[in-house]
C-alpha cells in the first residue's frame, strides 16, 4: 500500500503483517498509551495491568503496519455479517495527519462490506475526522460515540 506523505507527496510503501504476541506487545502498548490514553484518562484510569489483561484477548487479530521495517501503527478489524468493525486503528504521532487514516478507511471500504462501524471517545478530535469521511454518530454510550458508514 502506498500513500502520499505530507505536502511533498512522496510515495512511501506501507507493509502489513500479523502481530507477534511477544515482539509487538510493547509497541502496541506504547502507541496506545501515547495516542489514546490522553483521551480515555478523563473517564477511566488506563493502567498497564488493564492493557495486559485485554492484550491476551485481542493480539491475534492485530495487523502491524511498517514503513522501511519500522513499526508505524496497527489496526484490528472484526466482521459481523455484512458489517466491518474497525476495532482499533492507531498510528505513531510522526505518521498522523499525513493521509494514512483516510487511506486505510478507503481500503476498508473496498473490502466489500455494506457498512463500516467504529467507536471513538467523545473527546477525541478523530470524531470530526470520521465525520468528514462520511461516518455518522448512531449512539453515545459511556463517553464513546458509536459511528457507522453505509457503503454501496
Amino acid at each position: 500500500m502506498e500513500f502520499a506523505e505530507g505536502r511533498v507527496y512522496k510515495m512511501i510503501k506501507i507493509k502489513e503483517r500479523k502481530c507477534n504476541k511477544i515482539e509487538d506487545k510493547e509497541f502496541i502498548y506504547e502507541t496506545t498509551k501515547e495516542t489514546l490514553y490522553p483521551y480515555i484518562s478523563k473517564f477511566l484510569n488506563p493502567t498497564r495491568e488493564r492493557f495486559e489483561a485485554n492484550y491476551e484477548n485481542f493480539w491475534k487479530d492485530v495487523v502491524i503496519l511498517l514503513h522501511n521495517n519500522k513499526k508505524i501503527g496497527f489496526y484490528q478489524l472484526k466482521i459481523e455479517g455484512n458489517t466491518l468493525e474497525i476495532v482499533k486503528i492507531f498510528f505513531i504521532p510522526q505518521y498522523q495527519k499525513k493521509g494514512l487514516g483516510t487511506l486505510f478507511i478507503k481500503k476498508f471500504e473496498a473490502m466489500g462490506y455494506k457498512k463500516l462501524r467504529l467507536e471513538v471517545w467523545e473527546n477525541n478530535p478523530a470524531v470530526n475526522f470520521y465525520k468528514k469521511l462520511g461516518f455518522v454518530a448512531i449512539q453515545n454510550i459511556e463517553h464513546k460515540i458509536h459511528m457507522e458508514k453505509t457503503l454501496r
